[in-house]
């Protein structure tokens, strides 16, 4: 980056809305006696979370759109598609994270794309369910289109499965399919069917909800309007199923079937149906009549479990469940049944076999992490890190909120970075450890200073539970600390 572009970085910033003037004011004040160079400003700009490398990437090419999409700001992008970007962002009129769906330029002059684009936001709008993504906001003009909706801190369900090594275990997986059939029940009572069940439209968040996501496909009322013509390759399995089994097409008990195919990978570690790429090969019948049972796939899975997952894939349409909340009470009667013993007493361990559950961690064993960081790029990079080996991560940039979902969610171990909190954030880190004494909660705290702020540590009493580092601190340490205070699946 040219000396030139970062010294004009700040004030383009400004000019575009990213920042406001007192947020740059800030900045430069508070290096004033540094005698600062506008790079300073920008890094500093950068650690307390104003501007994102996203941002600046783009600023630095010129760019003086695409940081603004109604009321919501870009941080970041999170997916791109053939169809659409996805980013981050935030609301700059509520301060709440959002999810900006933006539909690709060179599809905003297909009229059978855009009126799939608008299907989507309007079928995800008229959804309101606690297990269904909420969508806030459908606009466009010109070239521009997108959809504002809510943002899911956490990962798909296949990256969850990844985390967890291919596998769930028994109780969260059933626990799971449950929150995913309420919201499958109630877009169905709405007349909603989805069309695109799959690991990758099953949203796990950090706090252990299942939402589905991504109505692109839907059918309301059996209207399939246009939405597969835009999408046809995403249909094929759909089309192969209903073909096959001599439904007509756009049958809502197809979602019932490939919502079981979710769960078989979910237990057994394998998707049911095996991955081909090019059409013809995808249409073949033999892929669905070559469905392994769960058992035959998976010898060690509860049998009862086993037999509602197979039932919910019956190939013969009659077999399968017919509606949703059949599924959801033939799990709840197995959760009932599998935690009691034969002669009535409570269960004293989970159902599932032992070689399942070590690698899984039964949801009670999950270890949750509560990173409080304002730097964007840092907090990206942290979460990564540590779901990659198996934590939930909860990460704020405000310490007053912290200490709400500290005490909403009591976590098993808190970060604190006071380089970009400041003081705020190291009274936040008192105030969370007094949290946890009085509900008698384990209390494991890292606490992250800057050789300026290092006396602040001074008032700490450091122990195997309570951590002060000085920076610069790596990745690595964060990552052993959190390791050896809050081990998963202990």
């Amino acid at each position: 980056m040219s000396a030139e572009t970062t010294v004009n970085i700040p004030e383009r910033a400004h000019q575009t809305g990213i920042i406001s003037l007192e947020q740059l004011r800030e900045c430069w004040d508070e290096l004033a006696s540094s005698r600062p160079a506008p790079e300073d400003v920008l890094r500093l700009l950068q650690r307390k979370g104003y501007l994102t490398p996203y941002q600046i990437d783009r600023i630095q090419k010129g760019e003086k759109t695409g940081f603004f999409y109604g009321s919501a700001k870009i941080l970041y992008k999170i997916a791109s598609g053939g169809f659409a970007r996805v980013y981050r962002g935030v609301n700059t009129q509520t301060g709440e994270s959002v999810a900006v769906k933006v539909l690709r330029q060179r599809w905003a002059s297909d009229k059978v794309c855009l009126e799939a684009f608008y299907h989507e936001g309007r079928v995800g709008q008229m959804l309101r369910h606690p297990n269904i993504v909420r969508i806030d906001e459908v606009a466009g003009h010109d070239s521009t289109h997108y959809i504002t909706m809510e943002f899911v801190e956490g990962g798909s369900l296949k990256n969850l499965l990844e985390i967890r090594g291919g596998r769930i275990a028994r109780d969260e997986a059933i626990r799971l399919m449950i929150d995913a059939l309420g919201g499958f029940a109630y877009a169905w009572d709405q007349g909603v069917a989805h069309r695109d069940m799959k690991v990758t439209n099953l949203l796990a968040s950090t706090q252990g909800t299942v939402k589905l996501a991504d109505f692109g496909l839907a059918s309301v009322h059996k209207d399939e309007r246009k939405a597969e013509e835009a999408h046809g390759q995403r249909t094929v399995e759909y089309a192969l199923l209903e073909r096959s089994t001599g439904v007509e097409k756009g049958d809502r008990r197809s979602d019932i079937f490939f919502l079981g195919a979710v769960f078989y990978q979910m237990v057994t570690g394998n998707p049911p149906i095996a991955e081909k790429k090019d059409r013809i090969s995808r249409m073949l019948r033999s892929r669905i009549d070559n469905i392994r049972p769960v058992r035959e796939a998976y010898p060690l899975a509860d049998a009862p479990l086993a037999a509602v997952i197979d039932r919910m894939m019956a190939l013969e349409v009659k077999q399968r469940y017919q509606t949703p909340q059949e599924v959801i009470d033939a799990l709840r009667l197995l959760t009932a049944s599998a935690a009691r013993t034969p002669d009535g007493r409570a269960a004293a361990a989970d159902a599932a076999p032992a070689d399942e559950r070590k690698p899984a961690a039964p949801r009670g064993a999950t270890r949750s992490v509560l990173f409080v960081e304002a730097d964007t790029g840092l907090q990206d990079a942290v979460r990564e890190k540590l779901h990659a080996i198996g934590y939930r991560v909860l990460i704020t940039t405000d310490p007053q909120r912290a200490i709400e979902r500290y005490r909403e969610q009591l976590p098993n171990c808190v970060f604190v970075d006071c380089e970009t909190t400041g003081k705020r954030g190291f009274e936040a880190f008192l105030e969370m450890a007094k949290v946890a004494e009085t509900h008698r909660h384990p209390w494991a705290g890292v606490l992250m200073l800057t050789a300026e702020q290092s006396g602040w540590g001074e008032e700490l009493t450091q122990s195997d539970n309570t951590v002060v580092l000085v920076k610069p601190v790596t990745l690595r340490q964060v990552r052993e600390h959190l390791v050896r205070m809050a081990p998963v699946g202990a």
